[in-house]
């Protein structure tokens, strides 16, 4: 950066400190209110944050395993201590961004996969138009903004060379084995209960989807690090613990959806190295168009309707797993009440939806009787449609279901041109580790809604931003690092 950070005068910052420190007791003192007292800290705070912005970004990242729900008295709800986090960098993003006219005009932010961004963010705003909440989606767009802001833009200008994103993935795995071996530890009191697994994630997870998925799409970004040869043995020690917590995290969350993804973590390997990309493209969306198709041909997506009375949840993992062949588990079937009632929201209002963020207010009166479960009117997790297609249509309309799709496309082809082009195996296995996240995340949320959750919809945003430094990377025939002056 070039901006006027640089020419700040560190002697004469300390003596401005100073003079609040000195000027905030005697004013807190005289006028009897101790809330003065915290100025020189607020303000030590903001110079630090602008000055060593990198600092908080990296601390937030450590946080994130250990953010929890908060819910205040008046029904407004936040991710302690990940939010205000996100908020605060939020603000010191667009200030660094205003403030330096090099970083607005560089080509990252011309990238196909910044604009495809871009549009995805604008039609949000215009969804928002027609919403049937408006402060709902407000709050919606909100969130969303400092998402971006804080994930894509603040992990783009950041996260731009290689020694950067091994210190980000240093930070998260200390973070995430503390996180880990606590949950490892309380579960293993309870014998590694299936049953009572979601109980020992609290306070850190809502449940044990966003704790499977997490781990595993941050996986394939420890695993590269672990590869680090420069490290020591103690490093890769360190590495070798953190991988082996994680892989266990993932088969002790109990989710299928994760469990199953990283089964696929060979083949998505193979597909991008040998350039089978494209053909599975086309065949993917042949599968979908078909299957979509035929469950509205005839409305032969009545015959998946679940068995009320034998549609039950399971206290271990054999009858779970026979049930989920058998169609009588209360997870998939309710899944299925979802779906059905996001279909009947997307046929009512297909052009706009019903407006970002109120798929929760509005599903039940468009639930179909023959789908219900048990559970379906006692939902205490506030989840969703439980497919982010589904949810993005029922919201926001088709439109948004297209660009969204759009973007994920983009991001894939990009991505295999992007690591055949790096010559730098240190850029490689980034790239390859950015791509086998990301397609991990695509798989799962087809079965949740991640995007805009903190633990996990973090990852999506970065690699984004990261997919984009490393095309800049590869069109630079030494494939040094970018700095501020290229970004």
């Amino acid at each position: 950066m070039d901006g006027w950070l640089q020419k700040i005068d560190e002697q004469k910052l300390f003596i401005l400190i100073i003079l609040s420190l000195l000027a905030s007791t005697v004013a807190g003192t005289a006028l009897d209110f101790p809330w003065l007292y915290v100025f020189p800290w607020l303000l030590l705070s903001a110079m630090a944050a602008l000055l060593q912005p990198s600092f908080f970004f990296y601390l937030l990242f450590f946080l994130l395993p250990f953010s929890t729900e908060y819910e205040f008295d008046n029904g407004l709800a936040t991710d302690l201590p990940s939010e205000p986090l996100m908020v605060m960098i939020m603000g010191i993003a667009v200030f660094l961004f205003a403030s330096d006219r090099k970083m607005r005009s560089r080509p990252f932010w011309q990238h196909p996969i910044a604009v495809i961004l871009c549009i995805h963010f604008s039609w949000i705003i215009i969804a928002a138009l027609f919403t049937s909440i408006p402060l709902v989606s407000l709050k919606f767009i909100l969130a969303k903004t400092w998402y971006i802001i804080v994930f894509f833009i603040m992990g783009g200008i950041l996260i731009n060379r290689i020694e950067n994103f091994y210190r980000l993935i240093n930070t998260i795995t200390a973070g995430f084995i503390i996180v880990i071996a606590i949950i490892t530890i309380h579960h293993a009191t309870i014998g590694f209960s299936f049953e009572f697994v979601n109980d020992t994630l609290k306070p850190f997870f809502r449940n044990h989807v966003s704790y499977g998925v997490m781990l595993v799409v941050y996986l394939p970004l420890v695993w590269v690090v672990f590869q680090r040869q420069e490290y020591g043995r103690l490093a890769r020690l360190f590495f070798g613990v953190a991988l082996a917590l994680i892989i266990t995290g993932i088969f002790l969350s109990y989710c299928r959806a994760a469990i199953l993804s990283f089964l696929f973590i060979p083949a998505i390997y193979a597909i991008f190295k040998w350039r089978f990309l494209k053909p599975i493209i086309a065949l993917f969306i042949l599968c979908v168009g078909f299957l979509i198709s035929y469950l509205l041909w005839d409305n032969h997506y009545l015959e998946f309707q679940p068995d009320y009375v034998h549609t039950i949840s399971h206290k271990n993992l054999e009858d779970h797993l026979q049930a989920t062949y058998e169609r009588t588990d209360m997870s998939i079937a309710e899944r299925m009440y979802r779906w059905v009632a996001a279909g009947n929201m997307i046929s009512e209002h297909p052009y706009f939806g019903f407006g970002p963020g109120t798929y929760i207010s509005f599903y039940r009166i468009h639930s179909s009787r023959l789908f219900e479960t048990y559970v379906s009117y006692s939902d205490n997790d506030l989840s969703t449609s439980h497919n982010y297609f589904l949810l993005l249509a029922s919201e926001q309309g088709i439109m948004a279901v297209m660009i969204f799709a759009s973007l994920c496309i983009v991001f894939l082809l990009y991505s295999e041109n992007i690591y055949h082009r790096l010559s730098n195996i240190h850029h490689k296995r980034w790239a390859m580790a950015v791509i086998i996240s990301q397609c991990l995340f695509f798989i799962n949320i087809c079965m949740a809604d991640l995007v805009e959750v903190d633990k996990t919809g973090s990852v999506f945003f970065l690699n984004l931003a990261m997919m984009i430094n490393l095309d800049i990377i590869s069109k630079n025939n030494k494939n040094h690092p970018i700095t501020y002056e290229t970004i």
